[in-house]
């Protein structure tokens, strides 16, 4: 019998496919999780189980939380929690996937300029001259 965590990311739709995305060569995913009994059973040949048969699982289970809405995955986590609290870790991985995988999040991959430095998309040139955190942040470049 092998002592290895069990992992799971908690949402099948589009946080938790990005989720996948990211972590794939990074952890092996095991599971994903829905709150109801699920209506597609596999997602890229991993299983699609319920909340239930996630808690009846023995051992340690690592959980992460793929949702936007803060406020359900907080009540998601507590729920995990206190259900299996001594086997299991939870994790909430919305803001992650809002800041690194949303491309809808990026302010400068919507527009129709591109930067040969970053390689980004962005809407609008600032003029010359403008230095401030926020720009270099997100990788705005003035121009003429």
């Amino acid at each position: 019998m092998s002592n290895k965590a069990l992992s799971f990311i908690y949402g099948a739709g589009k946080y938790g496919k990005l989720l996948l995305q990211c972590f794939r060569d990074l952890m092996e995913i095991d599971y994903f999780v829905q709150t109801e009994e699920p209506v597609v059973k596999e997602i890229e040949k991993i299983p699609v189980i319920s909340f239930e048969r996630m808690i009846k699982m023995k051992g340690l289970k690592i959980v992460l939380i793929a949702m936007g809405n803060k406020k359900i995955a907080y009540e998601v986590g507590m729920n995990i929690y206190n259900a299996d609290s001594a086997n299991i870790k939870v994790y909430y991985c919305g803001n992650f996937i809002e800041d690194n995988l949303l491309m809808e999040s990026k302010i400068h991959l919507t527009g129709d300029k591109y930067c040969i430095v970053c390689g980004n998309s962005f809407k609008e040139f600032l003029p010359a001259g403008i230095s401030e955190k926020i720009f270099n942040k997100y990788h705005i470049i003035g121009g003429a």
